[in-house]
């Protein structure tokens, strides 16, 4: 059963770069091109990140499980899934930018508004967006510890 709720994930500015490259892949390849070959070849190159942000840890398995919640979904449902996806895909580009714009942190703890459900016994998960949006709990400086963000 599909579900949207909020939790929290750590990372540092790459995972989160490779976590923002993952959901444009499966936008692009699974969303718009409904391509599952291309999807899982574009994640080979991310794999180390899909566990963590997507549940499903192998690229295969991201991609069969987001073509088969296309093909279940109702097309209202699916068209608001698909701009879900893709302002996920900024919210996760907002934080590699908070890295760069804030370079003295080497972590950032998020909580993230997601989107889960399980096909065929497996659980797909995607970073969305909603009227609230993701935000930086805390931020860790290099070689100092966690400072509070709001």
């Amino acid at each position: 059963m599909a579900r949207e709720y909020k939790a929290k994930l750590t990372m540092n500015r790459e995972q989160m770069y490779k976590a923002a490259r993952a959901q444009t892949e499966i936008y692009n390849r699974g969303f718009v091109e409904g391509n599952s070959g291309a999807l899982a070849t574009a994640l080979g190159s991310v794999a180390t990140i899909l566990g963590l942000v997507f549940v499903t840890s192998t690229p295969a398995g991201i991609a069969a499980g987001t073509i088969g919640l296309l093909t279940v979904m109702s097309p209202s449902a699916r068209s608001i899934l698909d701009v879900q996806v893709s302002q996920g895909y900024q919210e996760l580009m907002r934080r590699v930018y908070f890295f760069d714009d804030f370079p003295n942190y080497d972590l950032l703890e998020v909580e993230f508004v997601f989107f889960e459900d399980v096909i065929k016994g497996k659980t797909i998960r995607y970073v969305t967006s909603s009227y609230e949006g993701s935000r930086v709990t805390r931020a860790h400086i290099k070689n100092k510890g966690w400072v509070p963000v709001d």
